[in-house]
């Protein structure tokens, strides 16, 4: 979203904003990944997408209560766990916000 008016600053302003939202992780209602790839899978392909590391995916994984259906696909999973796999790919990149 683009502003329309006034004024805002990301990280004190010392940075463009596609830079700052590197460091910020969001979520949408009802995420959407690949349902016939594993849980894993589907961080690894968030991983490559964002140029990062996938060295965080079991680490995500655990976090969020997964780790045991890290090779479940993505199809079996309920409302709830889709929304914590969700979590964890906003939390790959270790964002400030």
């Amino acid at each position: 979203m683009n502003k329309t008016s006034g004024e805002y600053s990301w990280f004190g302003g010392s940075m463009p904003t596609h830079e700052a939202l590197k460091k910020v992780g969001a979520i949408i209602e009802r995420p959407n990944f690949y349902p016939y790839m594993t849980a894993k899978g589907n961080l690894e392909l968030v991983c490559k997408i964002k140029g990062i590391p996938s060295t965080k995916v079991n680490e995500k994984l655990e976090l969020v209560g997964l780790l045991d259906r890290m090779n479940s696909k993505f199809s079996s999973f309920s409302l709830g766990m889709k929304q914590r796999l969700a979590i964890a790919s906003a939390l790959l990149n270790d964002p400030k916000f």
